[in-house]
C-alpha cells in the first residue's frame, strides 16, 4: 500500500523543532519526527557530521524513509520535521510506499530568523545568509504556511493539525468520489 508523507518544512530559524514539540504535546493520532533527532547517531554511524557534510544527507534520507515507512506499517501516520524542499526529491525519487508528498512551510521573517540563527553556537554569518536565502526558495515553491514570528508554538502546532486534519478529509472526499 502507498503512502503520503507529510512534510512540514522551513529553512534553518523557522522554528521546526519547537513545532514538533508543541506538536507533540497535542497528543494527537499523528506521530512527529524531527530529522535532527538522529543526527548525532547518524554522524557516529556515517563516522562524519550528518549536519554538515552533504555526503552524507542522502543516505540519512534514506535512513529516515524507513523510519517514516514502519511507522505506516504500524498504521500510524508520521508528520516529517525536516528541511527539505520538492527538488530534493526530484533529484533523488519518492521510496517506493510513497504516494506524493504534502507540504506545509512553517515560515518568520528574515529579520527574526537572523536572529534565532545568530544566537546558535556554531554559526557563522555565511551560514545564516544560506539560511535566508533557503527560506527565499522554500517560499517560491511552497504556499501553504503557517508563520512562526506571530503565532505561538502553541497556535503552530493547532495549524499543523488543522492543516493535516483538511489533507484527511479531502484525501477521503476524492477516495469517496471515485466508488
Amino acid at each position: 500500500m502507498k503512502h503520503k508523507l507529510f512534510i512540514v518544512t522551513g529553512a534553518p530559524g523557522s522554528g521546526k523543532t519547537t513545532a514538533a514539540n508543541a506538536f507533540i504535546a497535542l497528543r494527537t493520532p499523528y506521530l512527529a519526527f524531527d530529522i535532527d533527532w538522529l543526527g548525532v547517531v547518524g554522524s557516529a554511524l556515517a563516522g562524519r557530521d550528518i549536519f554538515f557534510d552533504s555526503s552524507t544527507w542522502e543516505p540519512y534520507g534514506a535512513l529516515w524513509f524507513e523510519v517514516l515507512h514502519s511507522v505506516y506499517r504500524n498504521g500510524r501516520v508520521p508528520v516529517f520535521f525536516a528541511p527539505n524542499d520538492p527538488s530534493d526529491f526530484e533529484r533523488h525519487g519518492l521510496p517506493d510506499w510513497c504516494d506524493g508528498v504534502e507540504w506545509l512551510l512553517l515560515d518568520c521573517a528574515d529579520e527574526v530568523r537572523r536572529e534565532r540563527l545568530e544566537g546558535r553556537v556554531g554559526w557563522t554569518d555565511a551560514m545564516v545568509e544560506e539560511a535566508i536565502g533557503d527560506a527565499s526558495s522554500l517560499r517560491q515553491t511552497i504556499t501553504t504556511r503557517v508563520d512562526t514570528a506571530r503565532d505561538t508554538p502553541a497556535q503552530v502546532a493547532s495549524s499543523i493539525l488543522s492543516w493535516l486534519e483538511t489533507l484527511k478529509l479531502e484525501t477521503w472526499a476524492s477516495h469517496y468520489d471515485k466508488e
